[in-house]
């Protein structure tokens, strides 16, 4: 029997996770600057440094959090614990994020940054390790790529879902109090991925390492490795630029809506339409890198 092979349970309960991973990503990609200027109050500039930096702190924390869980050894695994322990405080950090609080100038600045980097450090915390857990899964190739087709279908329904019920839960839950109706937006979007997260811990099983924590290379080894690795800049670069694009569009759209069409109680819907536009590609594009390859995919 291949042990390389996996069930359609595993794909499923793994692939999830990803909804859960997504509602907290799309949230904060579609609604944090929003937030920040329209509920909170502050400038447009200073809403634009708290993101930016928080984003810087990505830059930081990510490697890091690969680094370490990967030297993780425990019974449940490398990374499966990261994502069961921090799966709550990243469902609070979520509320928090969305919760405005009652200082003024430079003290609201401090704070509004501090949760954002937060947030951002609980959800690396469990969407490193839970990115890192396909190659614990399976070593095949088109496994893989299935599962990735699994996380995707999962990761963009999930920003279906946000995209489509954000603004109607907000609106409907604060009562035409758009402060209160992003708490409960935080609650619900946070309990639901708790839930989800949990699954995927319990039905999916990480293989053991073949070496121990000691055998594998130091943080500059592998610093320096990255650095010198063409063609990962490449790839990287290209990520970058198609997320800087999407979050770009993301965050102008709500703004164009309430402002420029006048149709700010119909966000939900012209946001889930654009999302569904992307969940409905994902299956064409999965063919497509099973049939002639993941790297003709990419570039056509």
């Amino acid at each position: 029997m291949n042990t390389n092979i996996v069930s359609n349970k595993i794909r499923a309960a793994y692939g999830i996770g990803d909804y859960a991973i997504c509602l907290y990503w799309s949230g904060v990609g579609l609604y944090l600057l929003y937030f920040y200027t329209d509920i909170v109050g502050i400038s447009p500039l200073m809403a634009g440094w708290i993101y930016a930096l928080g984003i810087a702190w990505d830059a930081v924390t990510d490697p890091f959090m690969g680094y370490m869980a990967e030297r993780t050894r425990t019974k449940m695994g490398s990374y499966r614990p990261y994502i069961f322990y921090g799966s709550i405080p990243l469902a609070l950090s979520f509320v928090l994020l969305f919760w405005v609080p009652p200082f003024e100038g430079t003290y609201l600045f401090i704070f509004l940054l501090a949760v954002n980097l937060v947030h951002r450090t609980c959800f690396t915390v469990v969407s490193v390790p839970y990115s890192s857990l396909t190659a614990r899964i399976t070593d095949d190739s088109d496994e893989r790529t299935k599962l990735t087709t699994a996380r995707m279908l999962a990761a963009s329904f999930g920003t279906l879902t946000i995209s489509a019920l954000g603004f109607p839960i907000v609106l409907w839950f604060g009562g035409g109090v758009e402060s209160l109706g992003f708490i409960f937006l935080g609650i619900i979007a946070g309990s639901i991925a708790v839930l989800i997260l949990s699954i995927t811990v319990f039905f999916v099983k990480e293989r053991s390492f073949e070496f121990s924590a000691a055998e594998l290379p130091s943080f500059i080894k592998v610093s320096k490795s990255v650095a010198n690795n063409y063609p990962f800049w490449i790839v990287f670069s290209s990520i970058l630029i198609l997320i800087s694009t999407s979050l770009m569009f993301n965050n102008n759209l709500i703004y164009f809506v309430k402002y420029s069409l006048d149709l700010h109680a119909y966000q939900g819907l012209i946001l889930g339409v654009s999302s569904a536009s992307s969940f409905l590609s994902i299956p064409f594009w999965a063919y497509a890198a099973l049939k002639i390859g993941k790297k003709r995919s990419w570039m056509k």
